[in-house]
């Protein structure tokens, strides 16, 4: 009986392990699942900065296309200084904002379960020592 009732202490002790175990796990998935909407997030303002750079880089140059039929000469010559400027000005700000991706795509983060599992195999019974025996 005493022997049964220890094993169902020790058995309870491990499930108890068990449990803490996962409910760590599932904090940890949840840090990593805020990481990526993060992430993503970032991502996301990026795509639409450099979407919008686009389409305003498009309006120029389909600008300065219409700007070349021009058949009047000083008319170009009165718009095309215009042009060339903005043209550098588009050119600078956009390599002066431009950075590669804000967020890295891979994760700087290693879980550390090296002291948890040297403190599982280091898990034992403990000798009491009884007075009168």
């Amino acid at each position: 009986e005493n022997c049964e009732e220890f094993e169902a202490v020790v058995s309870a002790q491990c499930d108890a392990l068990i449990e803490a175990i996962h409910h760590r796990r599932s904090q940890l998935l949840e840090c990593i699942r805020q990481d990526k909407e993060l992430r993503v997030k970032a991502l996301k303002e990026q795509v639409t900065t450099c979407t919008s750079r686009l389409q305003q880089t498009t309006a120029l140059l389909q600008f300065c296309i219409e700007a070349l039929k021009e058949t009047d000469s000083s008319a170009f010559l009165q718009v095309g200084s215009m042009l060339i400027s903005r043209v550098a000005n588009t050119d600078h700000s956009w390599h002066k904002e431009w950075t590669a991706p804000r967020v890295s795509p891979h994760f700087d983060l290693t879980l550390d379960d090296k002291s948890v599992l040297r403190a599982i195999d280091q898990l034992n019974f403990i000798q009491m020592k009884h007075k009168g025996f």
